[in-house]
This record gives structure tokens, C-alpha cells and sequence, in this order.
């Protein structure tokens, strides 16, 4: 499952989340900060070799990883 900016905006805004909500958000942002993190590792190395690559990807990626790390750190503070 692939969370939208405003599945994002909904998990921070509702403070009252059951467990099982929780962990099957986790299991989501994990899987998603994988791979975002792998697609960052890519264009980094399609740079580095020299071949093309759209440099607006690596903003939109590092702003996507930012946003994921935020909402997971957001329900680590939720649950302890």
C-alpha cells in the first residue's frame, strides 16, 4: 500500500490510533521508506556514473523520505 501525502496529514492529525492501526501504518512506512531510500540510492548512482537522470527526482525522493521519517516518528512517540 502506497500512503499519499493525504494519508500522511490524517495519521498526524488523529492522535487516537489503536495498536493494530498502528502496526499495519509501521509495516507500511517501513516497506515505503525502503523504498524511496533505494530510489535515492539509484539516482546517487546514476550520477555518480554519469548517465541520465532527472534531478527533480532526487528533491521530490528526499522530500517523500522526510516526510515518511516524520510520520514514523510521530507514532513512535503515539505508542511510548
Amino acid at each position: 500500500m502506497v500512503l499519499s501525502e493525504r494519508d500522511i496529514r490524517q495519521i498526524m492529525v488523529k492522535s487516537t490510533l489503536t495498536s493494530d492501526e498502528v502496526g499495519k501504518i509501521r509495516l507500511d512506512l517501513d516497506s515505503e521508506i525502503v523504498i524511496v531510500s533505494k530510489n535515492l540510492a539509484q539516482l546517487n548512482i546514476k550520477k555518480a556514473t554519469r548517465q541520465s537522470f532527472k534531478p527533480h527526482e532526487f528533491k521530490s525522493n528526499r522530500k517523500r523520505l522526510a516526510q515518511l521519517l516524520g510520520c514514523a516518528n510521530y507514532l513512535n512517540k503515539l505508542v511510548f
